[in-house]
């Protein structure tokens, strides 16, 4: 009897550590969904583009805002490469940045992007390789902070034109007192303006 209730304890105590087992699994497995879900909230709903490629450049995954900047679909980008996406004169830059990339380097760089419809804006971009050897991209359209940034270069060569003309236009009234005050002068007058310092 002492050996039955010993087997009975020992078999209630394995099958405690199987559903102890099965308990932790299941909190391990629902840890892991919302992460996933989390890591898909963060990686749709972010305002950059988000390009995840494999080690040779083509694209296996694109974020809602890729899409949006590119105008293409998820379906449609994905096996595209870097090469279809930017502007044929950026096309010789691309092994240069992959040699950077799968070297270990963070990357950065502007590039300009050429979009489905073939209009084309400047990004910024960022890259990095994954520790599964496929390569984030990370980019933002930078039409508008490259726009402001030429007013501000504008408004600036103008002040810079209306200095230079009212600078010329002092010098040249300058030179006309200059004249006034000898042609004074020369008529045995005194001067009429007096010279500047």
């Amino acid at each position: 009897m002492k050996a039955n209730k010993q087997r009975k304890a020992s078999l209630g105590g394995k099958v405690a550590n199987l559903f102890g087992d099965i308990t932790e699994r299941k909190r391990a497995v629902e840890a892991s969904r919302i992460n996933e879900e989390r890591y898909r909230a963060l990686f749709e709903y972010a305002p950059d583009g988000i390009l995840i490629a494999d080690p040779q450049s083509r694209y296996i995954d694109a974020n809602m805002s890729a899409c949006r900047m590119l105008g293409y679909g998820r379906g449609e980008l994905v096996g595209l490469g870097a090469s279809d996406i930017v502007e044929p004169a950026e096309v010789e830059h691309i092994g240069v940045a992959l040699k950077e990339i799968h070297g270990g380097s963070n990357y950065q760089r502007e590039w300009r992007f050429r979009r489905k419809d073939g209009s084309v804006f400047p990004a910024e971009v960022i890259a990095t390789k994954l520790p599964d050897g496929n390569i984030l991209g990370m980019f933002r359209d930078i039409t508008e902070q490259k726009s402001a940034g030429q007013k501000i270069r504008d408004q600036l060569n103008e002040l810079l034109r209306w200095q230079e003309v009212m600078l010329n236009r002092e010098d040249r009234v300058e030179g006309l007192k200059a004249e006034v005050n000898e042609e004074l002068v020369r008529q045995g007058k005194a001067p009429r303006y007096s010279s500047p310092q």
